[in-house]
């Protein structure tokens, strides 16, 4: 599990969902574009 870091919050995500996230970010930021995405994440009970 990973957290992803946003506007003060920390939400925990799979390994997998943090690394997509990631790799979308940087294309994203690389052509200069922004998108709105959803993720399924974790809370403390699982």
């Amino acid at each position: 599990m990973k957290f992803i870091h946003y506007n003060g919050q920390a939400t925990m995500v799979a390994d997998g969902v943090a690394g997509a996230v990631i790799e979308y970010a940087a294309v994203l930021g690389s052509n200069g574009r922004t998108d709105t995405i959803g993720v399924p994440t974790f809370d403390e009970d699982g």
